[in-house]
């Protein structure tokens, strides 16, 4: 193994990021839907992408370790030494094998991809509401999304027009590709910049409607870190486009002096992180709901009454000796303190409440009751 071979070309990292992500992606989903299930909330557009997100993010950790078998990914390419001419014209079993699997992943990332921002944005219509303009917002952005999606995706596909043999067939060589195809790292790295954007202008989305709710600031701070987990799905399509553009740059695709191989390998090994990164990410806001007891219980606590506290469909009146407490948990506890009178017509939930007496009660919310309508109020969604 040449010396100044790259982690990411090493057949055990490739393998152990097909695998990982997949099982963590997988794993994710699931906690994702019982999550929704312990909160009693219905699974929505936002729920459902994220199962053909992570299928395809597992599809393309297959195609990993089944390259990495064949030896058609992570390993230098093999060439007899018998062999003469020009080295983009040779064909071998290992490089048209490598041709084929870089094809089904690179047909595969735009889909993931796309599901995934659209899972983020559907997500934010779920929780925000604050007005019309806001969810004309979100809509364009997810039709913007979907567009991005299905162009990519048949960019790649018909990328050498209905001269799929140049791709798939055995005796697939370079030249082929070269002569048949469109320039193949230019797409990818308009496919690099317009992804990145989109990750940050999709993550960025929360933070003004949550600044622009009437909570102290630490309160904003910790729920916008929260939404902003998501971030980390930044980095990794941000490192992927570096390293496309480092390619670009370097001139290194179908040059005949650089191993074919290790450039393919590279490629995919940076999609299926950004793809594997991209799910988990999407599922952490959801997440954080199991383990509001670790570590992470001072944010939840903070962020509770916006994620958690808005009016359930049934109206409670506040009163003056009425006192709520808002609790990490999402439940809200009250009470009657002292009232010398009791307004039950008004209130439901008040009758029966003898004056002077204390009661306590307590409910929880589903958070599918509850959207953002204002500075700072809640209302039904």
């Amino acid at each position: 193994m040449p010396a100044s071979l790259k982690y990411y070309n090493t057949p055990g990292h490739v393998v152990a990021a097909g695998v990982v992500l997949s099982v963590v992606d997988i794993a994710s989903v699931i906690l994702r839907f019982y999550t929704r299930k312990r909160q009693q909330q219905p699974l929505k557009a936002d729920d459902w992408l994220l199962v053909p997100a992570s299928l395809l993010t597992t599809g393309i950790g297959i195609c990993l370790v089944y390259g990495v078998s064949r030896e058609a990914l992570a390993y230098a390419s093999k060439l007899d030494p018998d062999m003469v001419g020009n080295s983009l014209e040779i064909t071998t079993d290992q490089l048209s094998t490598a041709f084929r699997i870089e094809f089904s992943v690179i047909s595969m990332i735009p889909l993931a991809l796309g599901c995934v921002k659209a899972a983020f944005l559907f997500f934010y219509r779920r929780i925000f509401s604050v007005n019309k303009r806001t969810d004309i917002f979100l809509i364009g952005m997810i039709v913007l999304v979907a567009l991005w999606t299905v162009g990519f995706f048949f960019t790649v596909v018909f990328e050498c027009g209905t001269n799929f043999w140049a791709i798939l067939s055995p005796q697939s060589t370079v030249k082929n590709l070269t002569t048949h195809c469109i320039k193949t790292m230019d797409l990818a790295f308009s496919f690099g910049i317009s992804d990145f954007v989109t990750d940050v202008i999709i993550i960025c989305i929360p933070v003004p409607l949550i600044w622009r709710l009437s909570f102290s600031t630490a309160k904003k701070i910790a729920t916008s870190a929260i939404f902003l987990l998501g971030a980390v799905s930044i980095g990794a399509s941000l490192t992927r486009l570096l390293i496309i553009a480092k390619d670009v740059k370097a001139a290194v695709v179908f040059n005949p002096y650089e191993d074919e191989i290790l450039v393919i390998t590279e490629y995919l090994y940076w999609g299926m992180i950004e793809c594997g990164i991209g799910v988990f990410a999407a599922c952490l806001p959801t997440l954080l709901f199991l383990f509001r007891g670790w570590s992470l219980k001072p944010i939840i606590s903070n962020a509770g009454t916006f994620l958690g506290s808005r009016p359930s469909r049934r109206q409670y009146i506040n009163t003056s000796q009425q006192t709520i407490h808002v609790g990490q948990t999402f439940d809200i506890a009250y009470s009657k303190n002292q009232s010398t009178s009791t307004n039950s017509s008004s209130d439901p939930y008040a009758q029966g409440i003898v004056a002077n007496e204390y009661v306590p009660k307590t409910e929880s919310y589903p958070m599918r009751d509850w959207r953002i309508v204002g500075e700072g109020q809640a209302s039904n969604g």
